[in-house]
């Protein structure tokens, strides 16, 4: 949500992304291709389809391709666009303009969420880990294997493997887990 609007997703046929104006409930269709996800960023819509990425004006206007290769999962800060790279796996960034990609993190992850300070992933064959984003340092938070990392506040919450699929949460400044209730998948 932004403003007066909310932006969601058509998941079932055309996986456009659509602008909804919250005071008269008229929807207005953003994009034409088959969207995978997308993200705002300050007055930028950005998205990924199957093929390419691209960056638009909220509130609508030239839609610009800014990759020809899919960022399968992405986030933006300031700076750079960091994303799984769909070949190998590995977090890359990449100016917004395009120059300079770079791997940050040369081990297949699964997903990844960055704050101010931290980058955490899920490595891909099981564990959870926090890197300093300012020096690189690595700190191996569980070796159990997650996935759907969330952010909330300070805390960081995932999604065990377990039988019980229990949601886990940490401070992202602490080391220390805390369990969560499960959370029947009926909620």
């Amino acid at each position: 949500s932004v403003g007066n609007y909310l932006y969601y997703l058509e998941a079932t046929n055309t996986r456009a992304i659509y602008q909804l104006n919250k005071d008269t409930l008229e929807s207005k269709k953003m994009t034409q291709s088959e969207c995978t996800q997308f993200k705002i960023v300050g007055d930028w819509l950005y998205f990924s389809t199957d093929t390419s990425f691209y960056q638009m004006p909220i509130l609508g206007g030239e839609i610009m391709k800014l990759s020809d290769e899919p960022y399968r999962h992405f986030t933006i800060d300031k700076q750079n666009i960091y994303y799984l790279d769909t070949t190998t796996n590995f977090i890359q960034t990449v100016k917004k303009d395009g120059s300079e990609k770079n791997v940050v993190v040369d081990r297949e992850a699964s997903c990844f969420l960055l704050t101010d300070h931290y980058l955490f992933y899920a490595k891909k064959d099981g564990g959870l880990v926090k890197v300093i984003r300012e020096t690189g340092e690595s700190l191996l938070i569980t070796q159990e294997k997650t996935n759907q990392l969330h952010i909330a506040g300070t805390w960081i919450y995932y999604l065990t493997d377990h039988e019980d699929g229990r949601f886990v949460s940490i401070d992202e400044n602490s080391e220390t887990i805390t369990p969560v209730d499960v959370i029947d998948t009926n909620e």
